[in-house]
């Protein structure tokens, strides 16, 4: 057990096994089994978007190209592409994979058309499916957004 598995548990896990503290031969992860063993688990993959458009003063919006509404259009894209996909898929012992908007940050200031948006995104994955996999799926969709509805 330790408190900072959220964050890559350097100050925990990875140091108990650099203190030698920790040898292992199996690990029982029961969060969200509610302690109940079991034999899979999501893997969480990190994923970041960064849209881009023009700087313009806000008073004048139409000489720019506002970034975080693009992303925002975008988000709106993948939620009804990318999530009936993923829901649909079934794992034995495992919810289906997903896609969380975790943060959006954009803009510099009040009154400047934001030139640029960073999306972080947490991906979950089940087994089989790969990180790589993970972000084809996405760029594929989000190739198929620029076409169809917006270049980002």
């Amino acid at each position: 057990m330790v408190s900072d598995e959220e964050f890559g548990g350097l100050n925990g896990t990875h140091w108990l096994h650099s203190e030698g503290m920790l040898q292992t031969d199996a690990l029982v992860v029961g969060e969200q089994t509610n302690n109940h063993v079991a034999i899979a688990e999501r893997v969480a993959c990190g994923i970041d978007l960064t849209v881009y458009g023009t700087s313009a003063h806000g008073a004048t919006p139409w000489e720019g190209e506002n970034a975080v509404l693009k992303a925002a259009r975008a988000l709106v894209w993948l939620q009804e592409k990318l999530f009936p996909q993923l829901e649909s898929r079934t794992h034995p012992y495992l919810p289906p994979p997903s896609l969380c908007v975790c943060k959006i940050a954009g803009g510099l200031q009040w009154g400047i058309v934001p030139e640029r948006c960073k999306v972080d995104m947490d991906r979950r994955l089940v087994p089989g499916e790969t990180r790589e996999m993970a972000m084809e799926e996405i760029r594929l969709l989000l190739d198929e957004f620029s076409a169809q509805v917006e270049p980002l």
